[in-house]
């Protein structure tokens, strides 16, 4: 769905990891936001096309089970099987439901004309694995119609030029390469709105603020009151207000999917009750996925749920706390690509001095022998110099120190 004003797409990418953010034109507020990690092949996205085997037939559950070379098998409804599957048989496959958990992702095996049309050639000789990736993400955020992209360094430019040329993507906007010393993300001062994506408070305008817990079941959400006085009941309607509408922002920005409790503040009135589920319905309008609403209750409860097609930022840069998953926390690779960024933000404004980088073992660890280290030595060859990379325990995940 096009945005209302005009907009821009900016899009940043290092090896391993890419961001695209949909910014409003003028004020340079943060309409959509969206992250591709190359890891992600494990259980793919929706639209993602695969070569699985399968593995197990199952009728009494209806189902085949389908490796595609991960550690979670898909699940393909007998239904939409074609006739005579048998184990064994090789299957070109579609995900329609993304992974979550322990369970793997829905796959079915029907296959449009246009999806046959780009399959590779030769695919029935390659192993189980990734095809094709369904590029939602940029194929969404350009149907929002931007009048322009933007993307970081003239490699990136060159391969979207071709990609826009060479498919019917709809984009008739301007394209555009940044190639300042500054990372685009952190000229276009995004870096700490992104970053606060992955905490669990959001300050609302009015002293209140949303506390954003996802589980393993649903997503709880509080309305905190803070230094918001809410004692009144017009008070408390007026900051629901506030809450429900960044809520609508922050669940499409954080992609978060599924059942979702918002726990707002008691509303006596029923026409309060009817005015806050209008904001909401209302703010919900330009969301990609269907969502669908109860009614508030009589003490503030809000329940809601929301169609899953790509994993949500928590699942992709955070891990689960402790054994029983209790609150979540960065990924090191998460802390490891943030470091680079800083790095380079920093070799930018202060293009005289060389940064190196302090950083915990698991950080460590990504950056020179794990996900990370193509992108670190990336930026290397990019700056034109060998970044120095010094363990440490305790303190932040990283630190930039002058080498």
């Amino acid at each position: 769905m096009a945005s209302s004003f005009p907009t821009r797409l900016l899009i940043e990418d290092l090896p391993g990891l890419r961001r695209l953010a949909l910014v409003e034109v003028g004020s340079g507020d943060l309409l959509d936001f969206a992250v591709e990690k190359a890891s992600r092949a494990r259980d793919g996205e929706v639209g993602d096309l695969f070569a699985g085997r399968v593995t197990a037939l199952r009728r009494d559950l209806e189902a085949a089970f389908i490796d595609i070379s991960g550690d979670v098998s898909a699940f393909l409804p007998l239904s939409e099987a074609p006739e005579g599957l048998s184990e064994g048989d090789l299957l070109t496959l579609r995900i329609v439901r993304s992974a979550k958990g322990q369970k793997g992702p829905k796959v079915t095996a029907a296959l449009s004309k246009a999806e046959c049309a780009r399959l590779p050639e030769g695919w029935q000789n390659r192993k189980c694995g990734l095809l094709l990736p369904a590029g939602d993400a940029l194929r969404a955020l350009l149907d929002r119609g931007p009048e322009e992209v933007i993307v970081e360094g003239l490699g990136l430019f060159q391969s979207l030029k071709e990609q826009l040329s060479n498919e019917k993507l709809s984009f008739s906007g301007e394209l555009h390469a940044h190639t300042g010393r500054v990372p685009l993300f952190h000229d276009e001062d995004l870096e700490e709105e992104l970053e606060g994506l992955l905490h669990s408070e959001v300050d609302l305008p009015s002293g209140g603020a949303l506390i954003i817990e996802p589980g393993e079941t649903l997503t709880a959400v509080d309305v905190d009151r803070r230094r918001h006085r809410a004692a009144k009941s017009g008070e408390a309607y007026s900051l629901n207000l506030e809450a429900v509408v960044e809520f609508a922002r922050q669940m499409r920005l954080r992609n978060l999917s599924g059942r979702m409790v918002v726990d707002l503040l008691r509303m006596d009135k029923t026409g309060e009750r009817k005015a806050v589920e209008k904001a909401l319905a209302d703010a919900l309008r330009d969301d990609p996925q269907p969502v669908r609403l109860q009614p508030i209750s009589r003490s503030g409860l809000l329940e809601l749920t929301r169609r899953r097609a790509r994993a949500p930022l928590h699942e992709l840069l955070m891990r689960p706390v402790g054994l029983l998953g209790r609150g979540w926390e960065l990924r090191p690779e998460t802390e490891a690509f943030a470091a680079l960024r800083a790095l380079a933000s920093a070799q930018g404004t202060r293009p005289g001095t060389s940064f190196g980088l302090a950083v915990s073992p698991e950080v460590s660890h990504a950056l020179l022998e794990g996900e990370v280290a193509p992108a670190h030595a990336y930026l290397e060859s990019r700056l034109g110099r060998k970044i120095h990379v010094r363990e440490r325990l305790g303190g932040l995940a990283f630190e930039l120190e002058e080498s």
